[in-house]
């Protein structure tokens, strides 16, 4: 009995320690090198405020990757700095802040 006991604790054992090499080895998405570009000129957007709140469509705050995808790609159009947090119970919380710029202004 205590065999099988002993042989059990260092399978189990092993088998965590296979899982912890494998979740270790999974590769997750980094930013490679920053370089720096000659600066282009940036198009003023038409948004006159900053606003935040959680993210909906026809009062549904559970949205798909392409419906969120959309959502930031217009607000980054319109001129928007878009911040999206981590997704909730309560829906995926936004912060739209409107970066006004005169069109004789100049890109930083």
């Amino acid at each position: 009995m205590q065999n099988y006991t002993r042989h059990a604790m260092f399978l189990g054992g092993f088998g965590l320690i296979a899982l912890a090499a494998v979740g270790q080895g999974i590769a997750k998405p980094t930013i490679g090198n920053i370089t720096t570009l000659p600066s282009e000129p940036v198009q003023p957007g038409s948004c006159t405020s900053s606003t935040a709140g959680y993210l909906e469509k026809a009062g549904r705050t559970k949205l798909t990757d392409s419906e969120i995808g959309h959502a930031a790609s217009a607000a980054l159009k319109d001129g928007y700095v878009v911040t999206l947090y981590p997704q909730t119970n309560q829906g995926l919380f936004v912060n739209y802040e409107c970066l006004v710029r005169s069109k004789n202004a100049t890109a930083p």
